[in-house]
């Protein structure tokens, strides 16, 4: 393609070292070159590839590159992973400052920063030689909000191995793409866990919103309680912090302005709210929190439910036998396959055809036998059994001061309780609109 390019243009291409011109001999070498540089390719990919779908078929890391931030290599021959004390201490210190103090992922970039945390990048390069205070300069520490999101949204938190998780390929424009490898494998518990379940739960569920919620945030969010938890009836879309400025005061110098949730879903006028919902904060945040604190009261009651609502869940997966009936679905459809085979000659195309089959079934069977035989499901009844334990640690140490929490408390209060607020509109007898609201509780580690 570049030799027709280049000549198409009108250039001559001229080499020193082969004989490659216009003649029939010279498109013949030409020919040849670009066989051997193409089989020398193949040859190396395949070689590439056979080592690490070795590895990956062995349950093995493909090990062709560093450790992630947070682990190193347990040995010379990177088949396992140990935790980096330190690295995975600033993965510990990004979660907490994203769920439990609520920061943007651009605050937590600069809080880093202010910190002199070295960045992936250069705490791999110095890990070997760590520097001292005194030599670590601001050009180390210049993290990037997308760093921090794919550090939350690594399943390796929560200790499960992704590998051959993309691929970079060359689109018809000629740009480098990535998408997602086909030979994709998840290997619960092949590394160490970092993070729990329920918190890497939390913030996969903060980071869904996290753009519309973060990007334009009140001037005094202590007015809005109910923030992300607030929602429209008529539409279903989330409703945002307003102000309303009246730009008069009172008497006594108290402003006439009131903060108020107002649905905005207006982009589109064939396809905006009919209804525009909005209602003042006052006394709306506080009526919720008011019944969170009849559900605090209540601790004893819920305990006692959610006790009883785990054990029912961990039965139902305990006697799961879907799995057990998928394999003898495939035993059942691989035996009459290889009887059929018999009745063709090797390397006939029905032979094949049905060799092709009978490979990829044995290939399900035995990935469902190493599902079935794993800990996979252990894995999972300890989770559930650690986000109820979570839950209920919560509510312990809530339990009696729910009336005098921080404004931060009672917003992880809501986010535990996963608490819902549906706000409907209202016309009185006048015709003016006003707001009406309805909310609900869910506990969404309790949910099956």
């Amino acid at each position: 393609m570049i030799f027709e390019e280049i000549e198409s243009a009108g250039a001559e291409i001229v080499s020193v070292s082969e004989h490659i011109d216009n003649t029939l001999t010279g498109k013949l070498i030409r020919s040849i070159l670009a066989w051997s540089a193409e089989s020398e390719r193949h040859k190396i990919v395949e070689y590439a590839n056979r080592r690490w779908q070795t590895r990956v078929e062995l349950g093995l890391p493909v090990g062709t590159g560093r450790a992630p931030y947070g682990w190193n290599w347990e040995d010379k021959d990177k088949t396992s992973y140990v935790i980096n004390p330190e690295q995975a201490a600033v993965r510990v210190s990004i979660f907490h400052m994203f769920v439990e103090l609520d920061m943007s992922l651009r605050a937590i970039m600069h809080k880093l920063a202010e910190d002199r945390v070295l960045t992936p990048t250069y705490a791999k390069k110095f890990q070997g030689q760590p520097l001292s205070d005194e030599e670590i300069i601001l050009e180390y520490c210049l993290w990037r909000y997308t760093t921090i999101r794919e550090l939350l949204l690594d399943l390796e938190n929560i200790g499960v191995l992704v590998v051959c998780k993309a691929k970079q390929k060359i689109g018809p424009d000629g740009r480098r793409r990535t998408e997602v490898h086909p030979n994709r494998k998840e290997i619960p518990g092949g590394i160490p866990a970092i993070i729990t379940p329920n918190i890497y739960a939390r913030v996969q569920e903060k980071l869904k919103t996290n753009k519309a919620d973060k990007s334009h945030l009140p001037l005094n969010q202590e007015d809005y309680l109910l923030r992300e938890h607030i929602f429209c009836a008529t539409c279903g879309c989330s409703m945002k912090p307003r102000t309303q400025k009246k730009g008069r005061t009172t008497q006594d110098g108290t402003s006439k302005d009131y903060p108020f949730y107002r649905c905005t879903n207006m982009q589109n006028k064939y396809d905006m709210c009919p209804s525009l919902t909005n209602i003042r904060t006052s006394p709306l945040d506080e009526i919720v929190w008011q019944e969170c604190c009849i559900l605090f009261k209540r601790i004893d009651v819920l305990q006692a439910a959610l006790k009883q609502e785990m054990e029912a869940a961990i039965n139902a997966l305990l006697e799961d036998t879907t799995g057990q009936e998928q394999i003898r679905q495939i035993e059942a459809n691989i035996a009459p396959g290889k009887h059929e085979r018999e009745k063709y000659a090797t390397g006939s195309y029905m032979h094949n055809l049905i060799s092709a089959d009978i490979t990829r079934q044995e290939e399900q069977l035995m990935r469902f036998q190493e599902e079935i035989g794993s800990n996979a499901t252990e894995t999972a009844v300890n989770a559930y059994q650690q986000r109820i334990m979570d839950f209920l640690a919560f509510l312990n140490v809530i339990r009696g001061r729910y009336e005098h929490t921080t404004f931060q408390e009672k917003r992880n209060a809501l986010e535990v309780l996963g608490v819902h607020v549906v706000v409907r509109p209202l016309t009185d007898t006048y015709g003016v609109d006003c707001g009406h609201f309805g909310y609900r509780r869910r506990a969404g580690m309790v949910q099956r």
